[in-house]
């Protein structure tokens, strides 16, 4: 009787194994055998490693890093940085807990050693948050070898007080107040990586005192992001969010969608069209512009709607704080000179009175305006 073998287990089998092995580990298994990895690739890398979620902090960007250099690499495809950190108060009480601890099971050691990787990453990150050498090399070394990424985006874990794995207490941190956006960007800028997608949202809480600091510009070499079709922008109405932009006077014509506004609450954003932001728009190849929780005036709206007349194809307007008076305007100038598809509008923010417009000759427009479609402009209560 022939003796089992790795290379005859079932396809099926090999990767619910893999599930419960990480991936440094697996890749040694599969090393053991050419046929197990040409049996399993396929299969396992396509449902496990197409898209990453890992915390932006040193030992998540090393395990990132790992992964870059495996076999899993070509099949990578979209990595997702989610952003955490510890308060002083909580390192204090690791450190306190970790001096009391003693080595009673194997079981207890995974669980202290847990503690010691947290803290070893929470002392790196504040070391590193100055000049971000160690985070930004290990980033940018792993976009390097993914040669098939097309997006990344940075948020954060979710709401305050969640949970991550097995290791309570992270919490949430606003990324375009912080660092770690600047160091995506010198990362990306500094691997070549040719990414299709951005984005870079903030968080509703608030980080360490000495993180409250709005970002610079944070976008400073747009050749860098020259390949980007689509850029999404997340600010948090709390925090200034800075002179955050993208100089997009060099960065040629490709990016055709555009995302800005506020990820919860709505914020102020006046400069809207003087901003580094709007570079990117006067580059007029934009196909589909979405602008939503924001305060703007009717004349820089319509020097961005102008800016793309001859492109914007999709438009969305979602609670845009501007006076109820200038509406018409804005909409005779959409019905007049653009040649919309679709056209996606919610009521005025902080009005209780609605919007109705109608746009004759324009049937073929798929238009969303609340709950009113093509009906004669008029002003009302709700």
């Amino acid at each position: 009787m022939a003796v089992p073998t790795l290379e005859g287990l079932p396809e099926e089998l090999i990767c619910e194994t893999a599930e419960y092995l990480c991936p440094k580990s697996f890749r040694s298994l599969r090393l053991t055998s050419r046929t197990m990895a040409a049996k399993s690739f396929p299969a396992f890398a396509k449902s496990h490693f197409r898209k990453l979620t890992v915390l932006f902090t040193l030992s998540g960007l090393e395990k990132l890093a790992n992964i870059s250099q495996s076999i899993f690499a070509p099949a990578v495809q979209a990595i997702y940085l989610r952003s955490v950190y510890y308060d002083h108060g909580e390192l204090q009480d690791l450190n306190d807990t970790l001096a009391e601890e003693t080595y009673d099971d194997q079981k207890h050691m995974t669980k202290i050693e847990n503690r010691i990787k947290v803290l070893r990453d929470a002392q790196y990150d504040s070391l590193f948050c100055q000049t971000m050498d160690r985070h930004v090399g290990l980033l940018a070394s792993a976009l390097s070898k993914f040669e098939n990424l097309d997006i990344v985006s940075l948020d954060t874990v979710s709401e305050w007080g969640d949970r991550v794995g097995r290791i309570s207490s992270w919490r949430v941190m606003k990324p375009l107040a912080h660092w770690q956006s600047e160091a995506l960007l010198s990362a990306i800028a500094a691997s070549g990586a040719k990414l299709r997608d951005l984005i870079i949202k903030a968080g509703k809480s608030t980080g360490p005192k000495d993180n409250k600091t709005a970002s610079k510009t944070i976008i400073t070499d747009p050749q860098s992001l020259a390949s980007l079709s689509k850029l999404r922008l997340g600010f948090d109405p709390i925090e200034p969010i800075g002179n955050f932009g993208i100089d997009g006077s060099d960065g040629g014509d490709i990016l055709q969608t555009l995302a800005i506004g506020s990820v919860s609450g709505w914020c102020s954003i006046p400069e809207i069209c003087t901003s580094g932001i709007t570079a990117a728009i006067t580059q007029q190849a934009l196909r589909n512009l979405e602008i939503s929780n924001v305060e703007i005036t009717s004349k820089d709206l319509l020097k961005v709607l102008d800016n793309n007349k001859h492109t914007l194809r999709v438009l969305t307007l979602q609670y845009i704080d501007l006076r109820l008076g200038d509406w018409p305007s804005i909409f005779e100038v959409l019905r007049d000179t653009m040649d919309l598809e679709t056209l996606k509008f919610t009521r005025n923010m902080n009005d209780r009175t609605y919007l109705r417009f109608f746009f004759p000759g324009k049937e073929a427009w798929n238009i969303h305006m609340g709950q009113m479609v093509n009906s004669d402009f008029t002003l009302g209560d709700e």
